[in-house]
């Protein structure tokens, strides 16, 4: 049984793809810096509490990127906040990569010098950056399976979200299994408050589902 828990985790390793980079598709983080996050904290002001969930996040990214969003936005109320952001994918690999938070200058591309500086540190390496602790803290990764939402087995914490980010993982599923899936990620949506931005393919430029 071990044996073939290794194989199938060197199989996902395989035919995922882990490569990412930070504010990936800029007109999209325009979006929910300037409108969609600013909205979502104006509804969430009352219970100080917002949960953000980037499903198929590789090498922590997205979510990385939401974070240092979210610390913009909120400035120096930022304490007063219960925020919560997680990042899941299948591959374990990635997700220690993103539990590193250590970047190559190719991850970092979109970024300018002021950014960079603001955000990272050199590593020591002197060829990898690393994201400033702050940030770094505000994220957690776990192994999730986005199918389990689809057979029940998902975990019970997945729930309540007021942000679900699925982007570029959902290419590996049939388009019947997909509309399963984002409907079951609307499903875990905190009730009244929160957006679905799911998008199953490359080509297409707008989310499959939002509800506001």
């Amino acid at each position: 049984m071990a044996q073939g828990e290794a194989e199938w985790a060197a199989l996902e390793a395989e035919i995922t793809i882990g490569e990412t980079f930070f504010f990936r598709y800029a007109e999209q983080f325009a979006a929910l810096g300037e409108t969609i996050l600013p909205a979502l904290l104006e509804r969430a002001r009352p219970r100080s509490r917002l949960r953000i969930w980037s499903a198929g996040c590789a090498s922590g990214a997205e979510p990385y990127s939401v974070a240092i969003l979210l610390r913009r936005l909120l400035g120096e109320a930022l304490p007063d906040w219960r925020l919560s952001i997680l990042g899941t994918d299948l591959n374990e690999a990635v997700l220690e990569t993103a539990r590193q938070a250590r970047f190559s200058r190719w991850a970092l591309r979109t970024l300018s010098p002021e950014e960079l500086q603001r955000d990272f540190i050199p590593a020591a390496d002197g060829r990898h950056w690393l994201l400033r602790p702050q940030h770094r803290a505000m994220v957690r990764f776990e192994k999730h399976n986005l199918l389990s939402l689809l057979d029940g087995t998902s975990p019970l914490q997945f729930t309540d979200y007021d942000l679900i980010l699925c982007r570029n993982v959902l290419i590996y599923f049939h388009p019947e299994v997909v509309l399963r899936i984002v409907r079951a990620l609307s499903e875990r949506l905190h009730e009244g408050a929160g957006c679905c931005w799911a998008m199953p393919s490359p080509t297409r430029t707008s989310p499959s589902s939002w509800r506001s």
